[in-house]
């Protein structure tokens, strides 16, 4: 509702070869109460043009990175 406050859970969904999926939660701060769900997509490209990125060849690390973060276990 306009005016809520709202708490957002983030959770990693998906990690593949060339993309990342995320799931947003939002639920009223105060009763708790689902109020929306969302799911993003993020599909990585090559700089300078629209090819296909693999993140996981190019930085090693990735997979590290988003552990740090407390997104996947």
């Amino acid at each position: 509702r306009l005016g809520d406050r709202v708490r957002v859970r983030l959770e990693v969904e998906r990690v593949g070869e060339k993309s990342i999926t995320f799931a947003y939660t939002l639920t009223c701060a105060v009763t708790g109460e689902p109020r929306a769900r969302a799911k993003l997509v993020h599909a990585f490209v090559a700089v300078g043009g629209a090819s296909e990125f693999a993140p996981r060849a190019a930085h090693p690390d990735y997979l590290a990175g988003l552990r740090r973060l407390g997104l996947i276990t």
